[in-house]
């Protein structure tokens, strides 16, 4: 025991602080989630198999982030396992002080005092709850061409007749060509706003006029569009008192077109009018902007609204229905009428609620009130971070029909201020205050307009592959079903003279036999290849297939570590006889002695010169140990995923009868030298044990066990357990019915377990899915089929080989039409726009994946090494390459084992480290692609402290210069995203300080500007579009664009549209058809009809009507649909 307390003692002094005891809620379920890893690790004792990189029982659920996800196949899941569905758990408590003062925790809390919080929605003291939610699209952005602020003062001209505006509904992703600038130095004091900033600087724009603001104003392309970029570094603008703008005194409208980024400040005031004559915090006046529900969280940040009367007693907040996105475009409403606020989000009513009534204020105060855009009048820093594209206030409380109105100077009323996508005039109407810093003026192009949604999975899916239209278009079109030939490479170690090999050529022989006849009838053919490795060394270590080398002697007995090769463990699995003293550091290896409570009889049992190492050694530091993990061997042979698919092979301990492991498609070592399936010999090729590759080829596709719904549930309550077959929970496969686990060949009937007595029928034992013997399994199922073709075109291109690209996975859609014409949109391939072209490089090829580059050419890239001075848990969990490659936290803001963390906890004691005084806990991340970065985001997933919980972020050149970025606000469920300017410096890694000893970070990514020579390569895919009956003139070329508008159509004809993609010259099959007949309705057309629900003449999701034209879930609309306006009955 004296041991141990001078081991933690030494330990602690390297990580630079001393040991302090806690008692942490949060520490001990860090814990709790370890051993319960390692209690599933221990439990696949007697399972056949398992999968590495997957979410097992002890990982979190995912939650959908932003699109910033990338690969962009891959998406977030909502629930698995700890799941969100259920009634929340809150995070840790907030710890008072963290990197900011107690000043300012006090001045959060007075927030939050002022005002009462109702059911996330509405805050007021009666805690009603009015949510009339009207789901509509809008088409309100105003045209890039109007030029110039426009204000109503005495008896000016508001917004001019002639302005057009473009729908606000679409979900813009970026600005392709717009050039980052970002405030490097953290003191408030240096003034690094007012830039004008350009876009792409190979773009070369006059400049008309010289700019206050500082640098000159350029003249903006007719396609483009000017906006106000805050970088959250306390721009507070206020408008002018010359200006003269009678601020409303009873009623008003605020309309804004921003696009917030990831990480605010909370609250993070976009506008409003305040009290600029009583305190600073007072919350007199109104403003709209984004701040979490619960006061200083740290998570389910929304955009709000909230508004105090002169003679209410506290203020009324109103909340939209779900956490803002971050860097999309979105069109925000904010109303009173006098005794009614209402808050519109993209066109859909998301907050309402009666709880202020009367005038803002008397006449006598007008005096009193000042806007302001950008923050709030205090110095308290609730500054916004994003842009803001345009500001309009109407002097009446405009309604969601007037919102709709198309074109909108059929709206009489004129606005008393407005500035839509033209903000090169903002210094007549604003000014900074008080700390002199204005925002910067960027130039952008206009953003396009979405034509219809993606198609993301379902709450307990991850990937677009399991996607219901996409599976279910998979497994009814054969097209998408082509034979495809997929590479293989047996992995096979041998000694130095090629004998001893771990597996035989008759094994090989017979495994591939069964594979060929497993699959071949599913059009999936499998291609041989065996890569001997000659070395004797590799090859007589011991292998081991489930065990963290840094578990052998860490003082607990670890199961999936315990074998005689080990040491059983190091010794932990063992009881051994006493070593005396006489017999230690003798120059002979005692066996008594060989364990971490003797240090290993003093390296005496490691010295090849004394014992035979093979045999005897169990340190884990030894180069010369007996054993090797799987993780190392794959590190050692260094044979990469990205073209084939590699085939290991391993042992178990003792304990285990593992038949093998594999890695999900999904999982971020996929394509890695880290990724592939993992077999144990003796399930190898061998008579009655074939089935087991195949069961992990079913893995490697996509494919869960078919008990995944029943015996991998959670709890009872689990969301995603399988009640019925259904392709949304459970295996997400419709056609194999609910069954548990078992190894027997016919239906386990009547089942009594913790959930209640379930009888189950027809059950899957005989498929290959299953845990039954090799003579009862015997097939996949068309789902299963249609998911594992869905795999193989989105994440396997490389392993085919066949070159064709990947087809079109759903037929066209149609998007309008008129009496002579139709438009349809199609998606693109599953593997993404972009194609790595051969024939353009003239044979180089920069090695990157084009799913990382944009059609714009920006590179985005994750860190692919990482290193922290700070010592690793004991538990071998949070590890600093937890957060290199792309992010794979599945519940963002609950403890993970997939993040780092600085938290230490010493051998299961009560004592943990804190960080050091000086710059905090530190992780940095490097990038394999040093380059000039716009953007850089940042996946915090797990937040103990108060904000901001990223003390710094330092951007670490490639010659060895820093740049400080300051302190930076996060929330745990949407990822930090910080636009860059680093004067052309090249980035190649990052070093993030913390205070905060639970954070957890997930993951990084870099991404670089337009033109990235990284990208030269990649090339947008063409498409070909072919019609039955054909086109009367000649077939439409080839295109770039997803969509098309055929105006050689007659009304009553029927047609069919089919896309093909094509890449090199290869092209491939063709999509699933769509057949039209002109004239006929559809959904997106304004008229309900059939089996629809709603149609609100659009093909977008989150406003209340699907892309589908279904109601959607969480907007409680109360009316008729009346051609596409949805009429509230209480309007």
């Amino acid at each position: 025991m004296l041991l141990i307390r001078l081991l933690v003692i030494l330990l602690t002094l390297n990580a630079n602080t001393w040991p302090s005891p806690v008692h942490s809620d949060a520490l001990s379920y860090k814990r709790a989630i370890a051993q319960r890893a390692d209690r599933e690790l221990s439990r696949l004792a007697g399972e056949p198999c398992t999968v590495s990189g997957v979410s097992r029982s002890w990982r979190q659920p995912r939650s959908i982030f932003s699109s910033q996800h990338r690969p962009p196949a891959v998406y977030a899941r909502t629930d698995t396992s700890l799941r969100a569905l259920r009634a929340a758990r809150s995070a840790p408590a907030v710890n008072a002080g963290g990197c900011e003062g107690d000043a300012e925790v006090e001045e959060k809390e007075s927030w939050r005092d002022d005002e009462d919080v109702d059911n996330g929605f509405v805050t007021s003291p009666e805690r009603q709850h009015v949510d009339n939610r009207d789901s509509r699209d809008q088409d309100f952005v105003k045209d890039a061409a109007t030029k110039g602020p426009v204000r109503k003062a005495g008896g000016q001209s508001a917004v001019p007749r002639g302005s057009g505006f473009r729908r606000a509904r679409s979900l813009f992703d970026t600005e392709p060509y717009e050039k980052a600038q970002l405030q490097l130095d953290t003191a408030v004091e240096d003034d690094y706003s007012g830039e004008m900033e350009e876009a792409d600087p190979t773009v070369s724009l006059p400049t008309s006029s010289s700019s206050p603001w500082g640098g000159s104003v350029p003249t903006v392309p007719p396609t483009w569009m000017t906006a106000l970029y805050f970088s959250g570094r306390r721009e507070q603008l206020k408008l002018k008192t010359s200006v003269r703008v009678d601020l409303p005194r009873d009623k008003f409208s605020l309309e804004l077109w921003v696009k917030p980024e990831g990480g605010q400040s909370n609250p993070a005031v976009i506008a409003g009018v305040f009290d600029n004559c009583s305190h600073t915090l007072s919350e007199k006046g109104w403003s709209v902007g984004i701040r979490t529900v619960e006061p200083a969280g740290t998570k389910d940040a929304r955009f709000y609204f909230t508004l105090r009367t002169d003679r209410a007693v506290n203020s009324t907040t109103v909340y939209s229905h779900k956490r803002y996105h971050a860097n999309v475009w979105t069109h925000l409403m904010a109303t009173y009428n006098g005794h009614n606020m209402i808050l519109y989000v993209d066109g859909a009513k998301v907050g309402e609620s009666s709880l202020q009534s009367g005038n803002l204020y008397s006449s006598f105060m007008s005096t009193c009130r000042t806007f302001f855009l950008g923050s709030n009048q205090s110095d308290q820093g609730y500054s916004y971070r994003g842009h803001v594209g345009g500001l309009i206030l109407w002097d009446h409380a405009r309604s969601q029909a007037d919102l709709l109105k198309q074109p909108p100077q059929n709206d009489q009323s004129e606005p008393i201020l407005a500035m839509w996508a033209d903000f090169t005039n903002v210094e007549d109407l604003w000014t900074s205050h008080k700390s002199g810093l204005h925002p910067a003026i960027i130039i952008t192009p206009v953003p396009e307009h979405q034509p219809v949604s993606s198609f993301l999975p379902p709450p307990c899916g991850l990937t677009p592959c399991d996607n219901t239209d996409i599976v279910s278009s998979y497994n009814n079109s054969w097209q998408l079903r082509s034979t495809k030939q997929v590479r293989y490479r047996i992995v096979n170690l041998s000694n130095d003279d090629g004998g001893n090999p771990t597996v035989t050529q008759a094994q090989i022989q017979l495994q591939h036999w069964a594979l060929t006849e497993a699959f071949r009838p599913y059009n999936i053919t499998l291609d041989l290849s065996v890569h001997m490795v000659g070395n004797s060394s590799l090859r007589q270590r011991f292998t081991l297939s489930n065990c963290r080398i840094g578990k052998i002697g860490n003082r607990r007995c670890d199961p999936e570590c315990d074998h005689p090769r080990t040491g059983h463990d190091g010794g932990d699995c063992l009881r051994l006889g006493p070593c005396y003293n006489w017999k230690r550091q003798d120059g002979v290896c005692n066996m008594e002695c060989n364990s971490i409570l003797y240090d290993y009889d003093d390296g005496d049992c490691c010295d090849p010169e004394v014992t035979d190492v093979l045999k005897t050694c169990f340190d884990p530091e030894s180069p010369d140990r007996a054993y090797i993990s799987v993780k190392e061997l794959k590190e050692e042979l260094n044979l990469s995923s990205a073209d084939t698919l590699n085939v290991f092979f391993a042992n178990n301990s003792v304990r285990e009868e593992l038949a093998g492991a594999a890695t999900w498609p999904w999982a971020k070592e996929a394509l890695t030298h880290q990724g592939g399936m993992v077999l144990n010999p003796s399930y190898f090729g061998t008579p009655g044990h074939t089935n087991t590759m195949i069961h992990e080829m079913g893995h490697i596709f996509g494919l869960y066990h078919v008990f995944k719904g029943v015996s991998e549930r959670d709890s009872c309550d689990d969301p995603c357990q399988e009640t019925h077959p259904s392709m949304e929970t459970g295996d997400l496969c419709a056609d194999t019915a609910p069954t548990p686990k078992s190894k027997a060949c016919h239906d386990p009937g009547v089942v009594n377990d913790t959930c209640g007595v379930t009888k189950y029928q027809n059950t899957p034992y005989s498929n290959f899915m299953s845990y039954t013997d090799d003579n009862c399994t015997n097939h996949f199922t068309p789902n299963q089929v249609a998911r594992m073709h869905c795999y193989l075109d989105m994440v396997y291109q490389g392993w085919l080989l066949d070159r064709d690209p990947a087809s079109i996975p759903l037929p066209p859609i149609v998007t309008d039409q008129s009496p002579d014409s139709v438009s349809i949109y199609w998606l693109s391939p599953l593997r993404g726009r972009l194609y790595q072209s051969f024939l353009s490089s003239s044979g180089h090829t920069s090695g990157v994946n084009c799913g990382d580059c944009d059609t714009d050419g920006v590179f985005h890239q994750f860190a692919s090494e990482a290193a922290s001075p700070r010592i690793c848990d004991t538990s071998g969990y949070w590890t600093p390459e937890e957060a290199v490659g792309p992010p794979d936290v599945e519940q963002p803001c609950e403890l993970s084992l997939q993040a780092w963390s600085p938290e230490l906890s010493l051998y299961d004691t009560n004592v943990t480290s804190p960080c050091p005084d000086t710059e905090g806990c530190t992780l940095t991340l490097r990038f394999l692609h040093p380059v000039v970065p716009r953007t850089l985001t940042l996946w915090v997933t797990y937040i103990s402290s108060s904000n901001p919980a990223v003390a710094n972020i330092e951007l670490m050149t490639d010659t060895g210069k820093t740049i400080s970025l300051g302190a930076q606000h996060v929330f745990c469920d949407t990822p930090l995203t910080l636009r860059l300017n680093t004067n052309n410096a090249a980035i190649a890694a990052i070093k993030l300080c913390t205070f905060d000893e639970k954070m957890e970070i997930d993951a990084a990514m870099l991404s670089s500007g337009p033109g990235c020579s990284l990208c030269s390569n990649c090339v947008p895919l063409l498409y070909r579009i072919q019609r039955q009956p054909p086109f009367t003139s000649r077939s439409p070329p080839p295109q770039t664009q997803q969509s098309f508008t055929d105006s050689s159509v007659t009304r009553g004809v029927q047609y069919s549209y089919t896309v093909q993609a094509e890449a090199d010259g290869l092209v491939s099959a063709p999509s699933p058809p769509l057949s039209y007949t002109h004239g006929q309705s559809y959904c997106g057309d304004g008229v309900v009809q059939g089996t629809e629900e709603c149609d609100d003449r659009n093909l977008l999701d989150g406003d209340g009507c699907s892309k589908k034209c279904h109601k959607e879930q969480g907007f409680k609309c109360h009316g008729v649909w009346i051609m596409f306006l949805y009429i509230n009955c209480k309007d």
